[in-house]
């Protein structure tokens, strides 16, 4: 979105919401998401977004990178702020987000029961759908990683590099 200038022209000077397509509340997260992560913005106003944390104490065997995504979003529930509020970047995962800016620090991600799931991870990797097929036919595999059966070693690097780092 920041890349296309789309939030840039039409986000002016307001807050806004960008989201990955596959990420869905979970099932007992409250209605108020939104005014909810508006309040924390507006208590916290040094903080970029604020956005859901994604489960991850749910996820399939059968979704081949599961370890590879534990390992990535791990990090992200360590630095409790307060209760339910995790110091944590966020990007296109469901956030609330300031005046336009494509910084995703500082962020806050939301603990229970203001989580999400990021769909794609719920995939059975060896059977992919049509819909996931033409999917990755058709994306800038440059833009994401999680759709693949494997992480390829240019990002399972950085994912490891960025794990030590953490």
């Amino acid at each position: 979105p920041w890349l296309s200038g789309a939030i840039f022209e039409m986000a002016h000077d307001e807050q806004y919401i960008v989201s990955d397509p596959d990420i869905v509340p979970d099932e007992g997260c409250p209605l108020d998401a939104v005014e909810h992560f508006a309040a924390i913005m507006e208590a916290h106003p040094e903080v970029h977004r604020v956005g859901f944390g994604l489960r991850i104490d749910d996820l399939p065997d059968h979704y081949a990178p599961k370890a590879d995504v534990i390992s990535w979003e791990a990090p992200m529930w360590e630095h409790e702020i307060e209760p339910g509020l995790y110091n944590a970047p966020i990007d296109t995962t469901f956030a609330l987000a300031r005046v336009p800016r494509p910084s995703s620090r500082p962020s806050i991600r939301t603990g229970p029961p203001y989580v999400a799931r990021h769909l794609s991870w719920y995939d059975i990797t060896a059977e992919p759908t049509a819909e996931l097929m033409y999917y990755r036919e058709h994306s800038d595999r440059s833009l994401t990683h999680w759709t693949r059966p494997t992480i390829p070693g240019r990002e399972r690097r950085l994912l490891d590099r960025q794990i030590v780092e953490r």
